[in-house]
Formats: structure tokens, C-alpha cells, sequence
């Protein structure tokens, strides 16, 4: 509880619990407005993570291709993620 007395050594000192501040909502609509300075593989994997996210329509047909083997083996791990399955630890 919130300032409820915290034994120290042989002393209770009142200390104040606040909750961590809440994260930041992410900014889709900049993202979509194409008002970010981003390349094309960084707008591509935004796109895919906000759709997953917030549920955002993103087209595969447009975001996939051009994707690096790092980033698409990252998308499908995220993927997998999001389908409830963790990824396997080598």
C-alpha cells in the first residue's frame, strides 16, 4: 500500500509507492501519415508491427518483398509470437 510504514532496522519509515509512469501509446497514424523519416524497410517493418499491434491492415504483398533475411526471420518470429508460440532458444 501507498505510504504504509516499511520496517528498517529497528525503525519504520513511511515511503511513498507511486506506479511507474504508463508507457507511451505508440503513434500509428504518423507512421501511416508517412510523416516519419524512415527507409522503405524501416516503414515496412512498422507497418507489419503496427498491424500486429494495433491491428492496422498491412498488406503483404507490399511490405514483404525487399525485406532482408534478418528482418524477415524477425517478422516470422513475430509472427509466431503473436500466434501464441515462443520462439525456440538454440
Amino acid at each position: 500500500m501507498a505510504g504504509e510504514p516499511v520496517p528498517v532496522g529497528c525503525h519504520a519509515f513511511a515511503v511513498p509507492v507511486e506506479p511507474p509512469p504508463a508507457p507511451r501509446p505508440a503513434n500509428w497514424d504518423a507512421l501511416h501519415g508517412a510523416q516519419l523519416p524512415l527507409c522503405g524497410g524501416e516503414r515496412r517493418i512498422l507497418t507489419l508491427a503496427s498491424s500486429i499491434a494495433a491491428g492496422l491492415p498491412a498488406y503483404l504483398r507490399d511490405t514483404l518483398p525487399g525485406l532482408d533475411d534478418r528482418n524477415l526471420r524477425l517478422v516470422i518470429t513475430a509472427i509466431r509470437h503473436a500466434a501464441g508460440q515462443r520462439p525456440r532458444h538454440r
